[in-house]
C-alpha cells in the first residue's frame, strides 16, 4: 500500500518566506496574531531567543490556504 501522508518540511526563515511567498514581515504578524504557534507552525533552534527560527511550511501553507479574499466594501 503507498504511503499517502503529507511529508512536513521545515526551512529556516529566509527559504520559508520564499517558499510560502510572504515577507518575514508577514510571518512575524501572523505569529503575534496567534495563527502560527510555536512548536506547530515553528521551532526555536535552541533555548536562547537569539536562535534562529524553523518553520513547517506544510502547516504553515495550511493556515495561509483557509484564509479568503477580504470582502469589498460600498460602491
Amino acid at each position: 500500500m503507498p504511503n499517502t501522508a503529507t511529508q512536513e518540511i521545515w526551512l529556516r526563515t529566509g527559504a520559508a518566506t520564499e517558499a510560502l511567498g510572504v515577507s518575514i514581515d508577514t510571518l512575524r504578524r501572523r505569529e503575534k496574531e496567534g495563527y502560527l504557534v510555536e512548536n506547530k507552525h515553528w521551532v526555536r533552534s535552541g533555548p536562547s531567543k537569539t536562535h534562529f527560527k524553523v518553520w513547517n511550511v506544510t502547516a504553515c501553507r495550511k493556515v495561509f490556504g483557509t484564509w479568503k479574499a477580504p470582502k469589498g466594501g460600498k460602491g
